[in-house]
């Protein structure tokens, strides 16, 4: 491990060094002044002039640093902007978690890096039932609220690991990364819906909503894409949907002669 050595920014204590500098030459100079008026009524021209000399080093220093200040100002404000515009561009408006191009993106990000051994990429997409009649007896605001507290339950339900995002209306998915397999994918989806099956309580009224999921795996191919995985965890959602007898299904070759 190299060895930790401070990191000294010769830029910013440039301008602080002047200061002192120009400080210490503005007392000298005073001091130089002091004893010419004293003992050398000549020398007083000599001293105003370092005087002067030290207050154009004064001003001269803090106008650089004002500068400097100003610059760091503005680049700060800068990156801010640039980090808000690209947060917007991959978080969700409403609920705040990521959007379908972030899911989409962090997807290809973890098929193209190598995995651990023994373990596999899941691709989660669940959509919500109930929402719809949330909105037609209370309204938009209170199923936009819904949302909210759905979006919250699923962040809280997954692992650090996992990502959560909302890529359509009443519709999210969970990328999760480096799991053992379809055993451990069927403890998160079962944890999911657990989380979102609970009551959801809105300006004093209780509210429900289920969710039906669709799982899809990358070890049915090898070199497949973001893309493809999204499509497959969509048939596997279709099949959830259309069975009501199961909140989840996996994507098998079988569902693809159906869909």
């Amino acid at each position: 491990m190299m060895p930790w050595r401070p990191r000294i920014d010769l830029p910013a204590l440039g301008l602080p060094l002047l200061l002192a500098v120009g400080g210490l030459y503005a007392i000298w100079a005073l001091d130089v002044l002091h004893e010419g008026a004293q003992a050398h009524p000549a020398r007083i021209e000599g001293g105003e002039l370092l005087l002067w000399a030290a207050a154009m080093l004064l001003v001269l220093g803090w106008y650089g640093l004002h500068q400097q200040n100003e610059r760091r100002a503005h680049d700060a404000r800068q990156r801010a902007a640039e980090a808000r515009t690209a947060l917007l561009g991959h978080e969700d408006p409403l609920t705040g978690i990521a959007n379908r191009a972030a899911a989409e993106e962090q997807l290809q990000l973890l098929i193209d890096a190598p995995l651990a051994a023994d373990t596999h990429i899941a691709v989660i997409l669940l959509e919500l039932d109930g929402l719809r009649q949330i909105e037609a007896l209370n309204g938009e605001s209170t199923a936009r609220a819904a949302l909210k507290v759905v979006a919250r339950r699923l962040e809280a339900a997954v692992r650090l690991s996992d990502l959560a995002a909302r890529v359509d209306a009443a519709r999210f998915a969970v990328l999760l990364p480096e799991v053992a397999g379809a055993s451990a994918a069927e403890i998160v989806a079962r944890r999911i819906c657990g989380a979102i099956e609970a009551p959801i309580e809105i300006d004093g009224s209780q509210h429900r909503v289920q969710a039906r999921l669709g799982i899809a795996l990358d070890t049915e191919a090898a070199g497949i894409d973001a893309t493809e995985l999204l499509r497959r965890a969509d048939v596997a959602l279709h099949a959830a949907l259309d069975d009501r007898r199961g909140t989840w299904r996996f994507h098998h070759a079988d569902l693809e002669r159906t869909a």
